[in-house]
């Protein structure tokens, strides 16, 4: 264990049409693979696409297909060995309001944790819900620890305080 992680971070267009932006994501996976990373990181919603920006509603979301894309994503890290910071959307239940989240896959195969954007812009308020505020839980990578935000989470002082009580680096 190095205490070091090599992050490839990575950026495409993403869209409403999940198969596309999981095209994207796994010729990217295989490309950060291929060049030594521990780490691959997606942004926000990469693989959702982010609704009202992307798409207007989660009336006919297709979350079977966003289901299926993920756990083919999930087994291409296992295939390639390499760790993901996933950014997607997450549905508990039909009755809920979904949340913006970033899954983190292990390079075994497995979802690890799930951190869903906690600070929500006046936009994001329309389409999702909040995550739980006591929902900090670092991930150990390569003797590494590591948390996560997503984008205007970072923008708040207290965000970081929850992580500065932990070794995250």
């Amino acid at each position: 264990m190095s205490n070091k992680l090599l992050i490839a971070t990575c950026q495409f267009p993403v869209s409403d049409n999940i198969r596309k932006n999981s095209s994207y994501i796994k010729k990217l996976i295989k490309k950060a693979a291929s060049n030594s990373a521990d780490l691959v990181h997606f942004s926000e919603t990469s693989l959702s696409g982010y609704a009202g920006v992307d798409f207007d509603s989660f009336d006919k979301f297709n979350w079977n297909l966003l289901q299926e894309e993920t756990d083919n994503i999930v087994h291409l890290a296992k295939e390639k060995n390499i760790w993901i910071a996933l950014g997607s959307t997450y549905m508990q239940s039909a009755k809920a309001i979904p949340t913006n989240c970033v899954y983190i896959i292990s390079n075994q195969g497995q979802i690890v944790n799930r951190y869903d954007k906690r600070m929500l812009t006046k936009n994001d308020i329309k389409f999702y819900t909040k995550g739980v505020d006591d929902d900090i839980s670092p991930v150990n990578i390569y003797g590494v620890e590591i948390g996560i935000l997503i984008c205007y989470d970072s923008s708040f002082q207290e965000m970081f305080e929850s992580y500065k009580k932990t070794n995250v680096k």
